[in-house]
């Protein structure tokens, strides 16, 4: 299928946290996607899915000890 917008939209299913009950309803980004594509809006490859950031992207807006407690440990 053909793109339709003249650029890219951001999307990821792991957006969605699934936080339960919260000020910042995540599943929010899975309901506009899905709605985009269900009105015809946009298609599939109007969307870019991004890649995990890196330690030093998290580094950039975030604490080394925020970071360091979101972490899965080392194996």
């Amino acid at each position: 299928m053909k793109a339709l917008l003249p650029f890219k939209l951001v999307y990821h299913e792991r957006y969605d946290l699934n936080l339960g009950p919260h000020v910042f309803p995540s599943q929010k980004f899975r309901l506009i996607y899905e709605m985009l594509l269900r009105e015809g809006i946009a298609t599939p490859e109007d969307f870019f899915r991004p890649d995990p950031a890196s330690d030093e992207d998290l580094l950039r807006v975030h604490t080394a000890d925020w970071v360091q407690e979101r972490l899965p440990p080392a194996k």
